[in-house]
């Protein structure tokens, strides 16, 4: 119920413009928050800021027109991928 209404937050109030910069799917993902890291299908991102990790369907929301959309095709994607992209 928190993440619906989170969700909900997110694309009511144009929190992030609707568009990410580049946008990770097709392959293996980690999420690696919390104690025990679980696979997502998608991530997408704005500048060096993570907008959504989860559903490849939910991450998609955040496509605009100048997205660079990632396909992994089924690779992996490596384990700090985020902190080497924020740097």
């Amino acid at each position: 119920m928190v993440a619906l209404g989170l969700m909900w937050y997110i694309f009511s109030t144009g929190w992030n413009n609707g568009q990410a910069d580049t946008i990770i799917y097709g392959g293996i993902i980690y999420n690696l928050k919390g104690q025990s890291p679980k696979m997502v299908e998608a991530v997408a991102m704005k500048g060096d800021r993570i907008l959504f990790i989860g559903s490849q369907k939910l991450a998609f929301k955040f496509r605009g027109k100048e997205t660079k959309m990632v396909n992994l095709k089924g690779k992996r994607m490596p384990n700090g991928y985020f902190d080497s992209y924020k740097k």
